[in-house]
C-alpha cells in the first residue's frame, strides 16, 4: 500500500471524512489538523492542532491569520519551529500519521517539507489532505515516494472512507 493523498475542493468536508477514517482505526493518529478559529464570533484564521500531543504549548497554535476581507497570512515561524518539530516526533511511532491540510505557506518552509517527505517514506501510514491545485508541488517534492492520488468531489463518502480505513489498517 502506497501512502496516500486526498485531492478535494471541499477542505471541510474532507477534514471530516478523515477524522471519521482515524477514529475508526485500531491505533490513534499521530500528526494534525488545522482548525479555523473566531473572536467575537468572526474568523480570525486558523490553529494547528496537534494529534497526540504531549505539551500543551503544542497545540491550537495561530498558523494563519486573516488581516482583512481578502488577506490571510501565514507564520513561517509556526511551520519551521513547532510542527516540522512536532511532526517529526511522530514518524518513528508506527501510528496512523494524518496531515489535515497541506498549504502553500506550509510547504514553503524547509524544515517542515523535509519532514513532510520523510513522513511519506516512513513505514506508518500517511493520510494527508491537499487542495488539488498543490498536487503538482507535492509530486515534486515527494519524488520516488509517489503517494497514491485519490480525488473526492464529495460524492460516495462511504465507499471512500471504507477504502480508506481499509487501506491504512493493512499497513498497522
Amino acid at each position: 500500500m502506497q501512502q496516500m493523498i486526498l485531492y478535494s475542493t471541499n477542505p471541510k468536508a474532507a477534514s471530516e471524512l478523515a477524522q471519521s477514517v482515524m477514529h475508526a482505526l485500531p491505533l490513534r493518529a499521530v500528526g494534525f489538523r488545522t482548525l479555523p478559529y473566531a473572536l467575537a464570533g468572526q474568523v480570525r484564521g486558523e490553529l494547528l492542532h496537534f494529534l497526540g500531543a504531549q505539551d500543551p504549548m503544542e497545540n491550537d497554535v495561530p498558523c494563519t491569520l486573516r488581516l482583512g476581507r481578502e488577506r490571510i497570512v501565514s507564520i513561517p515561524e509556526v511551520w519551521e519551529e513547532l510542527a516540522a518539530p512536532t511532526l517529526r516526533r511522530c514518524v518513528p511511532r508506527h501510528a496512523p500519521i494524518l496531515l489535515d491540510r497541506l498549504t502553500v505557506p506550509a510547504l514553503d518552509c524547509p524544515a517542515f517539507a523535509r519532514v513532510l517527505t520523510d513522513c511519506f517514506h516512513g513505514e506508518s501510514p500517511v493520510l494527508a489532505l491537499a487542495d488539488a491545485a498543490l498536487a503538482p508541488r507535492l509530486a515534486a517534492l515527494l519524488g520516488d515516494a509517489s503517494p497514491l492520488a485519490l480525488h473526492w468531489d464529495g460524492k460516495e463518502r462511504e465507499e471512500l472512507f471504507a477504502q480508506l480505513v481499509t487501506e491504512i489498517s493493512l499497513r498497522l
